[in-house]
């Protein structure tokens, strides 16, 4: 992942809060999925600034395209189905990808709302990276992939891949211990989330977020 020149910069956001309130989690064969989080969930989880509904006309207002998102771990859809069902963003909000590693009956509903500007696809979403040729404004994990990946760094970079030139990247993740990697400047092992903050300020930022409370 190397900076480009151009000042029209991707880039890749984390927010880390620890989870102490498992009730709007479900347990589906040993992983933690979001099976329902309202857009106005994902605004807090990641830590914005802005509401959605902003975040996508102030993108498009730099554009002049329609914006596109992709939900890494969208469970049952359901943030997506919020701004799809937006009749403000309609005239601006493009198609909307979800992935997740299972199949929810809500799904099936969103499609039946809005037909082609809905796309989903169960399993990885590194399959579903390398299977859609949509580039992206917004990519969305909340809980989703980041968490569970063997190869985070690996992750990372599709994602930057996907998105398009000043698209953003916001990744919502609950670990308590931090994913470590093997620095190559020194060869001790670091916090991945300081070390690429630090290597590539101009690509990745993160927010510490505060405990949730019972």
């Amino acid at each position: 992942m190397k900076p480009n020149k151009s000042g029209n910069q991707a880039s890749i956001k984390v927010t880390s809060k620890t989870l102490n309130k498992l009730d709007t989690l479900s347990v589906t064969q040993n992983n933690l999925t979001p099976t329902y989080r309202s857009i106005l969930d994902y605004y807090w989880l990641l830590g914005l600034t802005q509401s959605w509904a902003d975040l996508i006309k102030n993108r498009f207002a730099q554009t002049n395209e329609k914006v596109t998102i992709l939900d890494a771990g969208c469970g049952e859809g359901v943030a997506m189905g919020d701004l799809l069902s937006d009749k403000d963003l309609t005239p601006i909000l493009g198609k909307c990808v979800g992935a997740s590693l299972h199949f929810f009956p809500r799904i099936a509903d969103i499609f039946g709302e809005h037909g082609n500007r809905f796309e989903y696809f169960c399993g990885p979403v590194q399959s579903t990276l390398k299977q859609t040729h949509e580039k992206f404004d917004f990519i969305t994990d909340v809980a989703g992939a980041f968490l569970y990946s063997d190869d985070v760094l690996n992750l990372l970079r599709q994602y930057y891949q996907a998105l398009k030139p000043g698209g953003k990247a916001f990744i919502f993740d609950s670990q308590q211990d931090p994913n470590l990697i093997k620095s190559p400047n020194h060869g001790r092992f670091v916090n991945l989330r300081n070390f690429l903050c630090k290597q590539f300020p101009d690509i990745f930022s993160q927010t510490k977020g505060t405990h949730l409370k019972n």
